[in-house]
């Protein structure tokens, strides 16, 4: 008797998984535009309603097949465990709030407008359809993302890699980082440049032929093209550096210079960064990720060679956010320590001057 209810049971479980599976391939084959050209042999809304379904269907594909496989397997095991009832009103006011969220923006994306949804009226089954196959994608989600248990391994249980990481994480970060940006930087030799680099070398050199941005506004002298329509602080420091590397060699060889500067602020940087983190009790396995994400993410590299404002304003606003972090944990030992507060009132005031939207 406990056999026949235990494969009652299963065999229900499998016909809800293969039902609620169609309708969560439906967002995925079933276009929610209205279908152009559409001819109907009578005025009956269902009728219609039908009609605009089937040919709002993409054509068949083998991919569907894969849809049905992958979407089955999901339901099937997301739905495995009962929830309580307070993870179950939960999960169905956040799938419903972020099934309407989806809908909304697909339907501005197609006509910047809330009329696909419902205009003319034989789109409302469809996007009943499509909304419940987002419906039960996120709930389905849900249930997963709230069983996930992440075991943060202890420090007596780390592996032999682990502790020589967590041991020698400064020298190991900067090794890290420098092998993994070299090859960049020799490649883009002597670094990238942009509209704004130039500018700003044509502001210090008081080059006006050069300088587009003294040609777009009202200068109040004529011989003095140097403006704030780039941060000065940087204007400054990127003509100082290209300077010194023009009067030993070349202007390329002084941009090279201000990139191994900009480089060296970064790599400072993130390793402080990775060190704070170690500080406050950062699990040593997340650490790791963070520096790899350092190391390969192509943004990191590709702003490291640029010589542009935003790279420098990047790291200043990273060391900010420490700033802020260290107070929120710290704040009564913090305010009364004052070469805390003068540090951070001097990075406020070069986050500041470094980039005039900061």
């Amino acid at each position: 008797m406990k056999k026949q209810k235990t494969s009652y049971i299963e065999l229900n479980k499998i016909i809800f998984s293969i039902i609620v599976t169609f309708f969560c391939m439906m967002p995925f084959i079933l276009k929610l535009e209205v279908p152009k050209g559409l001819y109907f042999n009578n005025n009956n809304s269902f009728y219609q309603s039908l009609h605009c379904i089937y040919s709002s269907f993409e054509k068949f594909d083998l991919k569907w097949s894969l849809y049905f496989i992958v979407f089955y397997n999901f339901i099937y095991n997301s739905f495995k465990e009962k929830n309580t009832k307070k993870q179950t009103i939960i999960g169905i006011l956040t799938s419903i709030f972020l099934t309407e969220i989806t809908l909304i923006g697909k339907s501005f994306v197609i006509n910047n407008s809330l009329n696909t949804l419902y205009i003319p009226s034989y789109q409302i089954l469809k996007t009943t359809i499509i909304g419940i196959g987002y419906f039960y994608i996120y709930y389905a989600l849900y249930n997963r993302i709230i069983r996930i248990n992440i075991n943060i391994p202890k420090k007596k249980d780390q592996s032999k890699l682990l502790k020589i990481f967590d041991k020698h994480q400064t020298i190991i970060s900067i090794l890290m980082i420098i092998i993994a940006w070299l090859p960049i930087i020799v490649i883009h030799y002597p670094g990238v440049a942009s509209g704004d680099t130039l500018d700003s070398l044509a502001q210090f050199f008081n080059q006006k032929d050069l300088c587009w941005s003294a040609k777009a506004i009202i200068l109040k002298n004529n011989n003095v093209i140097l403006n704030k329509h780039h941060s000065v602080l940087f204007t400054m420091l990127f003509g100082f550096i290209v300077k010194i590397g023009y009067n030993m060699k070349s202007y390329s060889f002084g941009m090279f210079l201000f990139i191994l500067f900009q480089t060296l602020i970064l790599i400072i940087c993130f390793t402080f960064l990775l060190y704070y983190m170690k500080r406050i009790g950062i699990p040593t396995w997340i650490r790791i990720l963070c520096l790899i994400y350092i190391c390969f993410c192509p943004l990191i590299s590709d702003y490291t060679i640029a010589a542009i404002k935003d790279t420098l304003g990047t790291i200043l606003i990273l060391i900010y956010n420490i700033f802020l972090l260290q107070i929120i944990r710290n704040y009564k030992s913090i305010l009364k320590n004052k070469i805390y507060i003068i540090v951070f009132m001097i990075n406020i005031l070069l986050t500041l001057m470094i980039k005039n939207n900061s």
